[in-house]
């Protein structure tokens, strides 16, 4: 199934899912789509395809590690200072 809409529109869902970025994008957009009543009624096959494909072993396995490596690779946030300290 192509993708309608966004930044990977008229691409094939297994294209998408082909590099980290476009699985932590398909991972957001079953959240998004979900996350509306409206939206989940309008793209419900949208929905089931993308379901489909994620939840392919080989799949699945490479969607957790590209959504770890993502938090892992991101800057931590500075220690808060303390009020007393200037």
């Amino acid at each position: 199934m192509i993708i309608p809409f966004g930044r990977f529109k008229g691409r094939e869902i297994a294209d998408v899912a082909d590099s980290d970025d476009g699985l932590r994008y398909l991972d957001w957009l079953v959240g998004w789509i979900e996350s509306d009543d409206d939206r989940k009624a309008n793209m419900d096959g949208l929905l089931q395809a993308i379901r489909e494909h994620l939840a392919r072993p080989e799949i699945a396995r490479r969607v957790d590690v590209a959504i770890e490596g993502s938090w892992a690779d991101r800057p931590k946030d500075p220690e808060p200072k303390k009020w007393w300290e200037k």
